[in-house]
């Protein structure tokens, strides 16, 4: 049911890095080409779960340092890469950037990928913001709408099946993972089915 790429995305703090190692962990899907970013947080260094290849695109074509026409060139040879490397395993990518980006991956693959949503109270990720990334509450508070209403723009395509992954607490534990996704992954072969 994982169909290649599988794209893990959702607001910043929402889960997005730890649903992508259980990907990985549980799954084997092969997540990066050529290593992970890290970001430095208050408490040190952290692994973000984000290739570094596709995070420099979707940073650099968000704030207008590389051409629309750049992206695509340098994502199909990354996609291209990927599936090389995965050897018939499926793979993926996660990057909370992929906001100018992800119209495109989707038209690109004709819908044909898996597209895995982190959600997670708007407090709790604002408090998580706050505390744990430096964001002031307003910077918090726009960010999520943000992509709040990225995401009803871009994941509305018909037959778009969309795997939301829901984290109803402030600890993240593996349980509610398992039980939120495997639920979503029923759904999905639901609808795919009609």
């Amino acid at each position: 049911m994982l169909v290649s790429p599988v794209i893990v995305i959702g607001t910043p703090r929402s889960g997005t890095t730890v649903v992508t190692k259980w990907l990985m962990d549980h799954y084997g899907v092969i997540m990066e080409l050529d290593g992970f970013t890290t970001i430095n947080e208050r408490k040190g260094l952290m692994d973000t779960r984000e290739d570094k290849i596709v995070v420099q695109l979707n940073t650099g074509l968000n704030i207008g340092e590389i051409t629309k026409k750049h992206y695509k060139y340098h994502m199909r040879r990354y996609f291209k890469e990927m599936k090389k490397k995965a050897n018939g395993q499926p793979w993926g990518f996660k990057d909370p950037r992929l906001t100018h980006g992800l119209d495109w991956v989707i038209k690109h693959f004709r819908g044909n990928l898996t597209i895995i949503r982190t959600k997670r109270r708007a407090d709790l990720v604002m408090r998580s913001m706050i505390h744990k990334a430096g964001f002031t509450p307003e910077k918090a508070a726009n960010t999520i709408n943000g992509y709040n209403n990225f995401f009803k723009r871009v994941l509305q395509y018909p037959g778009m099946p969309v795997i939301e992954v829901l984290f109803d607490g402030s600890r993240k534990m593996p349980d509610n993972f398992v039980k939120s996704f495997n639920q979503s992954l029923i759904d999905r072969k639901r609808l795919l089915e009609r």
